[in-house]
């Protein structure tokens, strides 16, 4: 069959094979994992697991429930590979076993720090890291409940930080406790488009949106991996990378201890 074509052409009409056209739906999201003071990879090895602290990456749902029981972890270059059909949220979770003793990345010049904030310094302006990291009961607000805390820690008077989702106000443990968060991660697109994580433009004081003693970020427990809005049909899957905040670690002094397995 033959058609003409402009110019004096020939269009040729044939057949072909009759054959199947199918797509198969991406479920593979690639992250990676940085400390916050130095952007250094936070690494784990897989074939000596006592060489380096493992992170957990788990499945969550939008509750934050886990529906993953079995995690991933960070290879040698601080990246993973997470399979979505795991669960569309993610948590990450580092922790810190409550005999380890944490002097040497949370001290008394941290909780020196957080009193310097305190007082409004004005030689001293944090960024929102450290603001994070000196709300060690997660509370939104910094106050001298933090500053004790830190002390308590350093001195292993108290083998982890009492915080307000798992602790009740005098100290004891709630019904439905769960060991609390040594490590809290962010994204670096909240980083980038979250206007709570940007200081306040009347820093020392609240504006009523960005980051001050008086509102402190508060990095969600499970975070929304980098998918577009249908991701049961044909998602087009992002790569990120997540930012590691210590707990306490206000000066970022996690990033001159050797790896021990026991804090890195």
């Amino acid at each position: 069959m033959q058609a003409s074509k402009a110019g004096g052409g020939v269009v040729q009409y044939d057949s072909i094979p009759q054959g199947v056209f199918s797509s198969i739906r991406n479920t593979s999201f690639f992250g990676s994992v940085a400390f916050w003071a130095d952007n250094i990879p936070m690494v784990y090895d897989q074939d000596q697991p006592s060489a380096y602290l493992i992170t957990n990456i788990a499945g969550m749902d939008s509750r934050c429930d886990t529906i993953n029981t079995i995690p991933v972890s960070l290879d040698l270059d601080g990246a993973f590979q997470y399979d979505l059909t795991n669960g569309y949220y993610i948590s990450l979770d580092r922790d810190i076993a409550p005999t380890t003793d944490v002097q040497s990345v949370i001290n008394s010049f941290d909780a020196f720090l957080v009193r310097k904030l305190l007082i409004e310094d004005p030689v001293f302006v944090p960024d929102v890291f450290q603001v994070i990291a000196m709300d060690v009961n997660i509370d939104g607000v910094i106050s001298a409940g933090d500053v004790s805390q830190i002390n308590q820690r350093s001195l292993l008077a108290i083998d982890e930080f009492r915080q307000s989702w798992n602790y009740n106000a005098d100290g004891t443990p709630k019904q439905d406790y769960k060991s609390s968060r040594d490590w809290v991660f962010i994204s670096r697109n909240t980083l980038l488009f979250d206007p709570t994580y940007k200081r306040s433009s009347t820093f020392p004081e609240d504006n009523g949106v960005g980051y001050s003693r008086y509102r402190v970020p508060q990095p969600p427990t499970c975070i929304w991996t980098e998918i577009d809005d249908q991701p049961d049909v044909c998602p087009e899957v992002g790569i990120e990378s997540y930012i590691g905040i210590l707990l306490g670690d206000v000066n970022g002094n996690y990033r001159y201890i050797p790896n021990d397995g026991l804090l890195k």
